[in-house]
């Protein structure tokens, strides 16, 4: 689903600037525009592509970004003049990613960045529903405080020395992740929040107007969600979940270890919390759908887990298959509405995998049905033990997060939770000996 481009609007009586869509006659400009930021093809290093992508450093680039229909090129022009360029990921039906924002020298300096995010959330707001989920780089507080003005301001991860040596010459990159949510469908849910939070029965009238898909995402979306989450994260998962509770409400659950029942006794008969089934086929996975997302050519790898009990043996027969050798990082995904999460995270844990963060609606299952699924997903990193010995944790450096804890010191509890994972004495090296 494509956003329609912004009306012109007048932000002062002698600046005029337009928010739209890139048109091929700018391809030039865009060039000119990303080379006056980062350099004539991007910044270069070994370990990644061009940064921040290959393709906005050539015209041809530019022109294959501008016709895939999975991504929107997006500028702002003021007075006629080009200022800057950003990338929106169309993810699925609902999820996007902002990526690739910069400004032209010639108008730094000028809130162009802020103002560029506040008019794509606007446009965020005329969907049904959107998800946002985007990384920041955390060496510019410029970033931050540009993607915070704008309202992007929740975070739900901390992703460790994920980009080699783009911006230092003797460490990688760690990137914030954020998500917010936008739409009709959220704005309704904002209106039923306030009668539930008091214990009214949650089907007060709303006045967004509502198409009758919208309405069976409202319905599935005003629904408890339970998250079954591990003791060692409840603290850092509540108060991720926090910063959405005008939006939702989840009921966070634990369990001992010997407690957590096993999916294949209960897939005929657990429903879950108020009528949501958290079972494989409510989510149309099947027992054995679960997958390492690899390719040779990239430093890192990703883990999608089912929602079943996995067992050291069958996890370490998948990890060991990848040439670690050539891998920065892995994520793997958990997600969190039944209560082998627990156990599966606590085995991730176990083999040095430590806590990136907790993304509420990060998946969409079966997103064409009436009405879609949506999974919370726990998200654990293992980061290659000779980077991690090279590479303080933020907090241990004049870091960014460090001096300014942005914002209100999330940041500070996400890193405070990886260090004790990272210095756990249970942890196992699972990568020793591998090719």
């Amino acid at each position: 689903m494509n956003l329609s481009p912004a009306k012109p609007q007048s932000s002062s009586q002698s600046c005029r600037y337009v928010f739209r869509e890139a048109h091929p006659d700018d391809a030039h400009k865009l060039v000119a525009c990303y080379e006056s930021v980062f350099g004539p093809g991007g910044i270069r290093a070994s370990g990644h592509e061009p940064y921040p992508a290959p393709e906005v450093f050539f015209e041809a680039g530019v022109l294959q970004i501008i016709n895939d229909p999975l991504r929107q090129f997006m500028v702002m022009e003021i007075d006629g003049d080009i200022s800057s360029g950003m990338i929106i990921s169309l993810n699925s039906r609902f999820h996007r990613e902002f990526g690739c924002v910069a400004v032209s020298q010639k108008f730094q300096g000028q809130g162009i960045s802020s103002l560029m995010l506040k008019e794509a959330k606007a446009l965020e707001r005329r969907q049904s529903l959107s998800i946002n989920v985007t990384e920041i780089v955390t060496h510019s507080m410029l970033s931050q405080s540009a993607h915070r003005n704008a309202g992007f301001g929740q975070i739900t991860g901390f992703g460790f020395c994920q980009y080699p040596h783009v911006f230092f010459s003797n460490h990688p990159e760690s990137c914030l992740w954020i998500t917010s949510f936008e739409g009709r469908v959220i704005e309704a849910l904002k209106q039923l929040r306030p009668s539930w939070i008091v214990g009214n029965s949650g089907t007060d009238a709303v006045d967004v107007e509502l198409t009758d898909f919208e309405q069976s995402l409202f319905e599935e979306l005003s629904k408890q969600r339970p998250a079954y989450i591990s003791s060692t994260y409840t603290n850092i998962v509540s108060k991720i979940s926090s910063q959405y509770s005008d939006i939702f409400c989840w009921k966070i659950q634990q369990a001992n270890v010997a407690d957590v029942v096993n999916l294949e006794d209960t897939r005929s008969t657990q429903t879950g919390l108020d009528g949501i089934n958290p079972s494989a086929t409510r989510l149309g996975r099947t027992s054995d759908d679960w997958q390492i997302e690899d390719c040779d050519e990239y430093p890192y790898s990703y883990l999608n887990l089912p929602q079943r009990k996995i067992n050291e043996k069958d996890i370490l027969e998948k990890l060991r298959r990848l040439d670690t050798s050539k891998k920065r990082y892995l994520q793997a995904r958990v997600p969190t509405a039944h209560p082998s999460a627990i156990e599966n995270v606590e085995l991730l844990r176990s083999l040095g995998f430590a806590f990136l963060g907790w993304i509420p609606l990060y998946r969409c299952i079966n997103d064409e049905t009436q009405p879609p699924t949506f999974e919370d997903v726990l998200i654990m990193q293992w980061i290659r033990p000779d980077i991690l010995r090279a590479n303080s944790l933020p907090g241990e450096t004049d870091s960014v997060a460090k001096l300014h804890g942005f914002p209100l010191n999330l940041t500070g509890d996400l890193i405070a939770t990886m260090r004790q994972d990272l210095f756990s004495p249970n942890r196992r090296d699972w990568s020793s000996g591998c090719a």
